[in-house]
């Protein structure tokens, strides 16, 4: 059992790159591992997934061996990183629904997306 829940992006994404390093930075206590998933370590965490989803969307590896992925893991990435109070908030059904929503659309943009990496350090 892994002490820390890891996040999987694609590190190949320039807009996935921005978006771990927010994460990493919202992070504070350490809560979370960051793996780029194109990776060969990252192969075991994304096992439970069929081959044609792994490189998808943004994936959460919890401590048990499950993975969630797209909006639940983002969800849960952000529980993690910012604290129990945050998750509350996230977890309720109608924040839930905006961030899955929400995730679906930057997502089918990712690529057209990766200008972001210039703008933000």
């Amino acid at each position: 059992m892994r002490r820390n829940p890891v996040v999987l992006y694609d590190g190949d994404c320039a807009f996935c790159r921005v978006c771990a390093r927010l994460l990493h930075r919202l992070d504070r206590h350490g809560r979370l591992a960051l793996l780029d998933f194109n990776r060969p370590e990252a192969n075991p965490l994304l096992a439970p997934l069929p081959a044609a989803e792994r490189r998808t969307a943004l994936h959460l590896a919890d401590t048990h061996g499950a993975v969630h992925s797209a909006g639940p893991a983002l969800r849960r990435a952000l529980a993690q990183a910012l604290g129990r109070r945050a998750e509350r908030l996230l977890t309720s059904p109608a924040v839930a629904s905006l961030l899955d929503r929400a995730y679906r659309m930057v997502a089918a943009q990712r690529h057209r997306l990766g200008w972001i990496e210039r703008v933000l350090p």
